[in-house]
Protein backbone atom coordinates (compact mmCIF):
# COMPACT_ATOMS: atom_id res chain seq x y z
CA UNK A 1 0.00 0.00 0.00
CA UNK A 2 1.25 3.46 -0.91
CA UNK A 3 0.31 6.63 0.98
CA UNK A 4 0.38 9.85 -0.99
CA UNK A 5 0.23 13.15 0.84
CA UNK A 6 -2.37 15.43 -0.64
CA UNK A 7 -0.72 18.63 -1.68
CA UNK A 8 -2.60 19.49 -4.83
CA UNK A 9 0.36 19.79 -7.14
CA UNK A 10 0.91 18.07 -10.46
CA UNK A 11 3.17 15.40 -9.00
CA UNK A 12 0.35 14.09 -6.82
CA UNK A 13 -2.08 13.84 -9.71
CA UNK A 14 0.54 11.99 -11.79
CA UNK A 15 1.29 9.57 -8.94
CA UNK A 16 -2.42 8.86 -8.51
CA UNK A 17 -2.89 8.40 -12.24
CA UNK A 18 0.05 5.97 -12.32
CA UNK A 19 -1.35 3.96 -9.40
CA UNK A 20 -4.81 3.84 -10.98
CA UNK A 21 -3.39 2.76 -14.35
CA UNK A 22 -1.30 0.01 -12.77
CA UNK A 23 -3.80 -1.24 -10.17
CA UNK A 24 -1.58 -0.16 -7.27
CA UNK A 25 -3.41 0.36 -3.99
CA UNK A 26 -2.97 3.77 -2.41
CA UNK A 27 -4.51 6.09 0.12
CA UNK A 28 -4.46 9.86 0.23
CA UNK A 29 -3.24 11.21 3.57
CA UNK A 30 -2.72 14.59 5.19
CA UNK A 31 0.64 14.66 6.94
CA UNK A 32 -0.53 17.59 9.08
CA UNK A 33 -3.52 15.65 10.43
CA UNK A 34 -3.39 14.56 14.05
CA UNK A 35 -4.21 11.02 12.84
CA UNK A 36 -1.51 10.89 10.18
CA UNK A 37 0.76 8.26 11.76
CA UNK A 38 -2.22 6.08 12.72
CA UNK A 39 -3.57 6.33 9.16
CA UNK A 40 -0.20 5.13 7.85
CA UNK A 41 0.22 2.29 10.35
CA UNK A 42 -3.42 1.11 10.31
CA UNK A 43 -3.43 0.81 6.51
CA UNK A 44 -0.24 -1.25 6.38
CA UNK A 45 1.48 1.40 4.27
CA UNK A 46 4.86 0.36 2.86
CA UNK A 47 5.67 3.56 0.90
CA UNK A 48 4.96 7.23 1.65
CA UNK A 49 5.25 9.88 -1.08
CA UNK A 50 5.21 13.61 -0.56
CA UNK A 51 6.20 16.39 -2.93
CA UNK A 52 6.61 19.06 -0.28
CA UNK A 53 7.19 22.68 -1.13
CA UNK A 54 10.30 24.67 -0.41
CA UNK A 55 8.02 27.70 -0.42
CA UNK A 56 5.95 26.59 2.61
CA UNK A 57 7.89 26.86 5.85
CA UNK A 58 5.83 24.24 7.63
CA UNK A 59 6.59 21.73 4.86
CA UNK A 60 10.33 22.33 5.16
CA UNK A 61 10.31 21.92 8.93
CA UNK A 62 7.87 19.00 9.14
CA UNK A 63 9.24 16.99 6.22
CA UNK A 64 12.52 16.21 7.98
CA UNK A 65 10.71 14.82 11.02
CA UNK A 66 8.06 12.99 9.03
CA UNK A 67 10.46 11.23 6.65
CA UNK A 68 12.83 10.29 9.47
CA UNK A 69 10.00 8.97 11.68
CA UNK A 70 8.41 6.89 8.93
CA UNK A 71 11.76 5.39 7.95
CA UNK A 72 12.24 4.34 11.60
CA UNK A 73 8.95 2.42 11.23
CA UNK A 74 10.41 0.67 8.16
CA UNK A 75 8.30 2.63 5.68
CA UNK A 76 10.05 3.68 2.49
CA UNK A 77 9.67 7.35 1.72
CA UNK A 78 9.98 9.45 -1.38
CA UNK A 79 12.13 11.31 -1.10
CA UNK A 80 14.26 9.44 1.42
CA UNK A 81 15.29 11.31 4.55
CA UNK A 82 18.94 11.08 3.49
CA UNK A 83 18.09 12.66 0.14
CA UNK A 84 15.98 15.38 1.68
CA UNK A 85 17.48 16.60 4.98
CA UNK A 86 19.51 19.31 3.21
CA UNK A 87 16.76 20.38 0.77
CA UNK A 88 16.73 24.16 0.35
CA UNK A 89 18.84 24.56 3.50
CA UNK A 90 22.06 26.48 2.79
CA UNK A 91 23.55 25.72 6.23
CA UNK A 92 22.97 21.96 5.86
CA UNK A 93 24.27 22.11 2.30
CA UNK A 94 27.45 23.84 3.50
CA UNK A 95 28.11 20.97 5.93
CA UNK A 96 27.33 18.43 3.22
Amino acid sequence: MIAINRSGDSFVSRWIQYCDSNNIEYIIVDCFSEHFINDILNNNVKVFMWHHSHMRGKDIIASKYIFNTLEHFGIKTFPKYQENWHFDDKIAQAYL
